[in-house]
């Protein structure tokens, strides 16, 4: 556009970013929101992974101790 051969006055707007410029701290808390959900659920799923470990040894040294 700046570099027209023709010396022309041209204003560009964009009234659906400017309608949309209030939506952003939506998205950002949003995002937020999910990359919470995902380290909690891994966090859960690491704490259930150990526990079942963890039985598992426990149920074994039993089953050794009483043959």
């Amino acid at each position: 556009m700046n570099q027209t051969l023709y010396d022309v006055n041209i204003t560009m707007t964009t009234p659906v970013l400017t309608a949309l410029e209030g939506f952003q701290f939506i998205g950002i808390f949003v995002q937020s929101i999910f990359a919470n959900i995902v380290f909690i659920l891994s966090l859960l799923s690491i704490m259930l992974i150990y526990s079942l470990m963890v039985a598992d040894v426990d149920s074994k040294t039993y089953e050794m101790g009483m043959l």
